[in-house]
């Protein structure tokens, strides 16, 4: 809940809200979580198309209701063709409720320790254990690095030879299916 009592709050309007009636918008509290019109529109396509109730029955095990996107997009009309505030409220209202479901796992999580301060500075420039050393050493980047300096130093019948071995290597077949 506090943040959503934050963003309610917060009265400037950002860029990319419903630029309609900006000048009623701006007393409507939580005025700034009105959309463009298209956006709902977005949503609700997305919510109605086959992939978006292919998503839906691949997490939830069930068809998702587009209902509300629907409503989203017809008051957001309300809203740009008459100014009717209450429209602009109810889908205020809605996007509230959305965003405090989306947010709900995040704040009901009591598995980890929430921190209330940065950790302190020693922290975030700890060396790295021996064993993940020792593993970067051998790592594919590493290796590139080193051929990327062996090329850079090398001459240039150095440079030739590496040239052909590398295409006698990626010439030669490597998988073979008996």
């Amino acid at each position: 809940d506090s943040l959503l009592q934050e963003m309610t709050e917060d009265t400037s309007i950002p860029k990319d809200i419903n630029k309609s009636h900006a000048d009623i918008l701006a007393t409507i509290p939580s005025g700034w979580m009105l959309r463009e019109c298209q956006a709902y529109h977005s949503e609700l396509k997305a919510c109605e198309s086959f992939k978006g109730r292919f998503y839906q029955f691949y997490v939830t095990g069930s068809q998702g209701e587009c209902e509300e996107w629907r409503e989203n997009h017809r008051d957001c009309k309300e809203w740009t063709n008459n100014a009717d505030t209450e429209a602009a409220e109810r889908i205020i209202g809605r996007e509230k409720d959305r965003i405090k479901e989306r947010l709900r796992g995040h704040y009901e999580n009591d598995v980890w320790e929430k921190r209330t301060i940065p950790p302190p500075a020693e922290e975030w420039s700890k060396p790295l254990p021996q064993y993940m050393l020792e593993r970067q050493e051998t790592s594919y980047l590493a290796l590139y690095a080193q051929n990327k300096q062996k090329r850079e130093e090398a001459s240039t019948s150095e440079l030739k030879m590496m040239d052909v071995q590398a295409k006698l290597i990626n010439s030669a077949p490597s998988c073979t299916i008996m």
